[in-house]
């Protein structure tokens, strides 16, 4: 089925025919009226309506063009005869009052005009080719290039917006509404701009002129603040300076203004300044813990570019010239044979002290002044790090000054804040790369503790230990708990020995401490001839412990021991034959022996001694003056030994001289004879011998170096081995950064030890070289 369209059903095409000339100048003529009266803002004939049909009807007769023209024409007269003659009048007083009430009244009058001729602008400007502008933007151009353009007002404006602002900063009173009003006036003239940037014209009249004289203003008033004020007024002045320009920008200025002002104020203020700043201010804060005045200093360099950087530098700096005396103070800490053993560790523990108190006073900043700012801990962590690895024998200090602590407790500290100062003690040794050093001197100081029984407190003892643990692992503790567990083992051991017949036969009371050797930093010692009843006490007590363990090994370690010697002293220092001073012994105890009741002693004391001390001391029980060399032979102890037991005894403290010496030099030589003291006195009854300190009163450096290092080859193997057996082939670079990671825990080894390690390891067969390529090795299994 199909249908056919008759040629009734055809559409017919309406075009509009050409309205004449005569109808439109009528029309156009009424619409001018219409828009005269709108400016005059008088009353008119016709409604509103008719004037829209008027404007319809031209546009739809084709005499949108003539409308349009006729528009501009309007415009432009008014703006010329009626709009600029009141700026020429305003010239010199009110003039942006002025512009506020013309451009609002021109805005609000252009808009009623559009909406009169609105048909132009959704039929004729909408379809016209070549494009052309809507009636409202071409007003706002008409407005812009006829009295804002327009030379005198123009610059009157600028002027006159300038000038408000530079009396805004001198704290004068100003009429902001009408710059406010200005600065939106233009903005809205730049939106109807050709240019793509749609600030452009606001830019070019205001914004540009402005910047320029905001940062003329900045950069001479941030050099007479620096000349007037310090930094820390300073820099409260150029906060008051970012909340004034920002207060200033919230009123009447637009956010990328702001942002343009605050850059100015960053370049002019402080980036050009800053390093003045940090000079003149940064020590000056420290010194007087002006903190407050140091988090505003960190908060205005944060605003630039590498400001903190700078400031991070400058306290690095600061903080090594802080420490840098300290080794300059302490590296001599040693320097006399005459000083006592307390004397010469003084300095390395106020060394430590000094850094303790120093990294607090820097923690302390970085938390209150600059918020934890992780990038200044890092840097303070790294000058610590660096000054104190700087120093050898850092590990030795911090280990002294622990000892220090442990022994004569914490007295300076409350009770409640020594697990604080030990968790600061603990943060110390981590910054320290030869934990291995610290290690041995740690272990050295403590056994001290334990066998001389100096410790104030078992409880921090175990804390530090148990904190090292925390820090370092298991391994590194290990043998430190062997300490403490061979001393407890040690306690119950001799309650059981006391309850023993072989106790109860001896003429000598003693207590035994049993050590078992790896755990200990001691070695087998060079046997002396020690005195018949001590010698007799201890294989008694050596035969009940290998009846009771048997296949294990006794040794006397004679250089650890220590004794109580009963001595009396009669009259002067005149020998009286029929009453020689005596000495008797009593190792390892407090308890008396009985003298000869038939000699009447006018003295009696305690001498507290260690064991080489009492081996010569009861030689002169036997004979009344003996040489340094019969002492020698008698005694075997070691000739530097003996000779620093004599000094001790005769050319110490006067109130410890209990020898008298006979020699022509102050050097003790072997022909040298010494006696007993008889004018010996004391204030006390019990009396501790002091031991004159060797050239090195601390542990002698150059041998805890070499058994570190003996030590630090051994571990080095160790990690070598372990390594190529888990991976079998490796490279040498590859061995060498692996066996690096592994051991700098503990301490950093240096390549070319890790090298002759490697060689060592290949020549006992453990690793071999490729057959192929030289720097390849292989895990011998």
């Amino acid at each position: 089925m199909s249908y056919k369209h008759s040629d009734s059903s055809k559409i017919k095409q309406y075009i509009p025919k050409r309205m004449d000339d005569e109808e439109a100048e009528q029309k156009w003529k009424s619409l001018k009226k219409a828009i005269n009266a709108v400016h005059a803002r008088i009353h008119v004939t016709m409604s509103f309506e008719e004037y829209y049909c008027s404007a319809y009807a031209m546009v739809t007769g084709k005499q949108g063009e003539m409308l349009y023209r006729g528009f501009c024409e309007v415009i432009s007269e008014h703006l010329i005869h009626q709009i600029r003659p009141l700026f020429e009048n305003a010239i010199n007083e009110n003039f942006l009052e002025t512009l506020d009430t013309v451009w609002t009244k021109f805005n609000t009058e252009t808009i009623m005009i559009r909406d009169l001729l609105m048909y132009v602008d959704r039929s004729f400007v909408d379809f016209h080719r070549p494009p052309v502008k809507k009636l409202y933007d071409v007003a706002l151009d008409l407005f812009r290039e006829i009295i804002v353009d327009y030379p005198t007002i123009n610059d009157q404006l600028k002027a006159f917006m300038l000038n408000c602002i530079a009396q805004e900063r001198q704290y004068a009173h100003i009429s902001w509404i009408h710059l406010k009003s200005a600065c939106q006036m233009l903005h809205t003239l730049s939106s109807t701009t050709n240019s793509g940037n749609k600030r452009y014209y606001y830019e070019q009249v205001f914004e540009g002129p402005f910047l320029r004289e905001t940062q003329e203003y900045y950069q001479t008033s941030s050099q007479k603040f620096l000349e007037e004020n310090s930094t820390s007024v300073y820099v409260k002045k150029v906060r008051e300076c970012f909340k004034d320009e920002e207060s200033r920008s919230d009123r009447y200025l637009d956010d990328e203004t702001m942002r343009k002002v605050f850059k100015i104020l960053r370049e002019e203020l402080i980036r050009k300044n800053m390093q003045i700043l940090v000079n003149n201010g940064l020590v000056d804060m420290i010194n007087n813990e002006k903190y407050m005045e140091l988090r505003d200093l960190y908060e205005l360099l944060k605003e630039v570019e590498n400001g903190l950087n700078l400031l991070a530098d400058s306290l690095g700096e600061f903080l090594r010239h802080q420490i840098s005396y300290l080794n300059e103070e302490n590296t001599e800490a040693c320097s006399s044979e005459q000083l006592t053993i307390e004397k010469q560790l003084f300095k390395p523990i106020a060394f430590i002290q000094s850094i303790l108190d120093v990294k607090d006073q820097f923690d302390t900043i970085i938390s209150r002044a600059f918020n934890n700012d992780t990038s200044f801990r890092h840097r303070i962590r790294t000058e610590f790090e660096k000054f104190l690895n700087g120093n050898k024998r850092s590990p030795e200090f911090l280990s002294l000054y622990i000892d220090e602590k442990l022994r004569k407790g914490f007295k300076e500290v409350r009770e409640s804040e020594v697990d604080l100062l030990l968790d600061k003690i603990v943060n110390l040794f981590r910054h320290l790369q030869e934990k291995d050093v610290f290690e041995r001197y740690y272990k050295i100081h403590l056994s001290k503790r334990l066998i001389f029984n100096k410790t104030s407190n078992m409880d921090y003892e175990k804390s530090v230990i148990s904190k090292l643990r925390d820090e370092c692992g298991a391994i590194f503790t290990m043998k430190l708990e062997g300490m403490f567990k061979d001393m407890g083992t040690s306690a119950d051991l001799m309650e059981e020995y006391k309850n023993t017949p072989q106790f109860s036969s001896s003429n000598v009371e003693f207590s035994v401490q049993v050590l078992t050797a790896v755990n200990w930093p001691y070695h087998a010692t060079t046997s002396i001839n020690i005195p018949l009843n001590v010698l007799n006490a201890f294989e008694t007590f050596k035969d009940y412990y290998l009846g009771k363990h048997s296949g294990r090994k006794l040794d006397l370690l004679v250089n650890q021991g220590y004794a109580e010697l009963n001595a009396y002293f009669y009259g002067s220092n005149k020998r009286e034959e029929e009453a020689p001073s005596q000495l008797e012994s009593q190792p390892y105890t407090n308890s008396s022996v009985n003298s000869n009741s038939s000699l009447i002693p006018t003295r009696k004391y305690q001498l507290i001694v260690n064991t080489y001390t009492m081996v010569v001391l009861l030689c002169f029980n036997e004979r009344e003056k003996l040489s340094f060399k019969q002492l020698l032979d008698e005694t075997k102890i070691p000739e530097k030994e003996l000779v620093r037991v004599l000094q001790s005894l005769s050319m110490g403290k006067t109130s410890m001289r209990v020898l008298c010496r006979q020699g022509k030099n102050k050097e003790i030589e072997s022909a040298d004879e010494f006696w007993l003291n008889d004018g010996f006195s004391s204030k006390l009854k019990k009396v501790r011998i002091q031991m004159i300190s060797n050239r090195n009163c601390l542990e002698k450096e150059p041998t805890t170096r070499e058994k570190v290092e003996e030590d630090r080859r051994h571990e080095v193997e160790a990690a070598i081995v372990r390594i190529m057996k888990a991976r079998k082939i490796l490279s040498h670079s590859e061995l060498i950064v692996e066996s690096t990671n592994q051991l700098k825990a503990r301490f950093n080894p240096d390549p070319i030890l890790i090298k002759r390690r490697i060689e060592n390891l290949i020549e006992r067969d453990y690793l071999k070289r490729d057959d192929q390529d030289q720097k390849l090795y292989h895990y011998i299994t």
